[in-house]
């Protein structure tokens, strides 16, 4: 299989996976055109009143104890240098993975030389 042929196959599959999920989403909510059910909508609004309860005009909570702000970090943080190397070594390996599979399908065969 050339690798025209596969990637046609697979943006095929793709379309119809994707017009698949655009029709059963609806149909699987049971409403129509995805709109909740009122007592959904009737839950949404009391809790938002409840919370609107608990804070003054500007914002603050009502309660008598104050909320200390959280101090930003003022040096480096090795936990975040250490997700960061690690998303950019798999994201380096998957292109390099990529690369290898696409250079290496287009490759023919080995050619036999012609016998004199």
């Amino acid at each position: 299989m050339t690798v025209s042929l596969f990637i046609r196959r697979m943006g095929l599959l793709l379309v119809v996976a994707l017009g698949a999920l655009a029709l059963a989403g609806p149909a699987q909510s049971g409403t129509a055109h995805g709109v909740p059910p009122q007592s959904a909508i009737d839950a949404a609004s009391a809790n938002w009143a409840a919370k609107a309860r608990l804070l003054d005009v500007d914002g603050r909570p009502v309660s008598s104890v104050t909320v200390s702000e959280a101090v930003g970090s003022t040096g480096l943080d090795r936990r975040d240098f250490g997700m960061g190397a690690g998303a950019m070594l798999g994201l380096v390996l998957l292109s390099g993975g990529v690369f290898a599979g696409v250079y290496f399908s287009r490759r023919s065969t080995v050619r036999t030389h012609p016998s004199s």
